[in-house]
């Protein structure tokens, strides 16, 4: 049985985080049982359980634009109801506590939409209680095998992740049909980074590597750090949530990945990095020449199967599926019994905080679906009057 309420704590007011308060705002009249309960960022989490009025959620959202932190926000009185905490997310238990009765009736998810490699703790405390869990946060899903196996076995509540791998995509729903419809998946190719789909196309079309990747930088592309990008950190944590699903019993060390950063410039300070990066100017653009001469373009690839997975820059033939890609398209190519000779492909925009925040609202609703059925269905019949 669906409950009345479903209590909303979001871990994370990021980019993404605003934005999905500003979308569940906007859809309010639709989804009306949506409330948020909990929220927290680096400084610490306001508790309430009686829920934030849209007024309270704006003033926060405006007060986060200004670059205040959650903790100045409470302190500046605008958030005066409710409970402060300072306890960090590695606290596990202690994190959720405040509302872990909400969460023993099924009545709570709690959204990571965070990037930080310690909210595992408090995500599996959270599931243990019975709250539901919501996921664009790649770290807990790429966590050592057995901690990843008791996150997923840890409750009764739903586990959505959609936007881990693909952010709007459906690129794990279209995944999990194929499985559950007893498809046999033999393979899956995936363009699964946005920046280095932009750096690759760049070069492509005869921009030197270095001044490309500072491009991407520029355009806000790129981590503050773009070795993260080039490292394939990013992409070997998608390439194992894909392969996981697929039987893979592994971990990161086990995703084979072909680092872009050039060897020696990997711990130097940052304006090191940058100078030193033209020194590989002149060995992609021989990489780009010899993968021209053979009909083919440079892409920065996923191959994922139940037996391994690999991550690194791939000639490919340019008329095909992963030729085509431009600027900071994703693509997922599924092989498999039923799609032989004509693989299944989802392809689109996989990056940006609106159109994450949008998936992340999908997985959200997808834990209450009859309302949302009933809901799309009203708004369908008033539409066509």
């Amino acid at each position: 049985m669906e409950p009345d309420t479903l209590g909303i704590v979001q871990f994370g007011l990021g980019g993404v985080g605003r934005a999905l308060i500003g979308q569940v705002l906007a859809a309010g009249d639709r989804y009306p049982w949506l409330r948020y309960v909990g929220l927290g960022d680096r400084s610490g989490f306001i508790w309430r359980p009686d829920g934030w009025s849209a007024g309270e959620l704006r003033d926060l959202l405006a007060a986060k634009a200004g670059g205040a932190s959650l903790r100045q926000a409470w302190s500046a009185g605008r958030q005066a109801a409710g409970v402060f905490s300072q306890e960090r997310l590695e606290r596990g238990a202690a994190i959720v506590e405040p509302l872990l009765t909400t969460a023993a009736g099924g009545g709570l998810t709690v959204v990571d939409v965070t990037a930080e490699r310690n909210t595992y703790p408090a995500l599996l405390a959270a599931r243990a209680a019975g709250a539901h869990l919501v996921l664009c946060n790649k770290w807990p899903l790429a966590e050592e095998q057995d901690r990843y196996d008791a996150l997923l076995a840890g409750g009764p509540g739903r586990l959505q992740y959609e936007t881990t791998v693909g952010a709007a995509l459906p690129v794990l729903s279209t995944l999990d049909g194929l499985l559950l419809a007893g498809d046999e998946v033999q393979e899956i190719q995936a363009a699964i980074s946005g920046t280095l789909g932009f750096v690759t196309s760049q070069i492509e079309a005869g921009q030197p590597f270095s001044a490309a990747l500072r491009e991407a930088q520029t355009r806000g592309y790129t981590e503050p750090d773009p070795r993260d990008d080039l490292g394939g950190t990013d992409a070997r944590r998608k390439a194992l949530i894909l392969a996981r699903k697929l039987g893979l019993r592994g971990n990161m060390s086990d995703i084979t990945v072909e680092s872009l950063v050039p060897p020696g410039l990997e711990s130097v300070p940052l304006a090191q990095f940058w100078d030193g990066l033209r020194s590989v100017d002149a060995q992609y653009a021989a990489r780009v020449a010899t993968a021209h001469a053979a009909g083919q373009v440079l892409r920065f690839l996923a191959l994922v199967s139940r037996d391994e997975a690999q991550v690194g820059l791939q000639a490919v033939p340019r008329d095909g599926l992963a030729g085509s890609l431009t600027d900071t398209e994703s693509l997922f190519v599924f092989k498999t019994r039923r799609y032989g000779d004509q693989p299944l492909a989802v392809r689109g925009r996989g990056a940006g905080a609106e159109i994450t925040a949008a998936g992340v609202l999908a997985d959200i609703l997808a834990i209450t679906p009859g309302r949302t059925a009933r809901a799309l269905h009203r708004a369908g019949a008033a539409g066509g009057r």
